[in-house]
């Protein structure tokens, strides 16, 4: 249930076929679109919890990428960031599975343009941090950055979690431009120099 609500992330495939996700965590592929009897056919569904409120959307699958023939999927209630290899569309095969810790909720992903690296954005009331990948393009698998090591909470809070590899922590009182107070941060893209 659930799977077929808010669409996400419309990408066009090599072929001109169109690929895209639904926040309920189903894999759409769309074709002939051209043509006077266009084809949408769910081509996989992720694995999920149900919806902890009847009614709600379950999986919480946000903003993709896709890389070449890799879809790569923030599951964001499962706390995970997958990729599949797309090069047959009608197919989808996973690749790679990585987990976020419980305080963050994977929801949006932006690709460097001058390299391999990603920044994933949270979301669900987790939005105290990002973190940053890298990804393989031609394995299709990520790994965190560990040129990044941040830590979720500042003052008492922070005995709760660990320092954790490619993270980058919102959550602190002093900036570069002065003290304001902890930030908060749902989407983020790379700018180019």
């Amino acid at each position: 249930p659930g799977s077929g609500a808010a669409g996400f992330g419309a990408k066009v495939l090599k072929d001109g076929s169109v690929f895209f996700n639904s926040y309920g965590c189903a894999l759409y592929h769309l074709t002939e679109i051209e043509s006077d009897a266009p084809q949408l056919n769910v081509v996989h569904t992720i694995s999920t919890a149900p919806a902890e409120v009847e009614g709600n959307i379950r999986g919480a699958c946000g903003v993709p990428l896709l890389v070449d023939d890799y879809w790569i999927q923030t599951v964001g209630q499962e706390g995970l960031v997958l990729v599949f290899d797309i090069s047959d569309p009608t197919a989808p095969r996973e690749v790679e599975r990585l987990e976020t810790p419980p305080y963050f909720y994977p929801h949006w992903l932006s690709l460097d343009p001058e390299g391999d690296r990603i920044v994933v954005g949270s979301e669900m009331g987790f939005e105290e941090g990002f973190f940053i990948l890298h990804f393989n393009e031609e394995t299709g698998a990520l790994s965190f950055d560990t040129r990044f090591n941040g830590r979720r909470g500042t003052g008492w809070r922070s005995w709760i979690w660990p320092t954790t590899e490619g993270y980058i922590s919102l959550d602190k009182e002093d900036w570069p431009h002065g003290s304001t107070g902890r930030a908060w941060g749902h989407a983020a893209v790379f700018v180019g120099g």
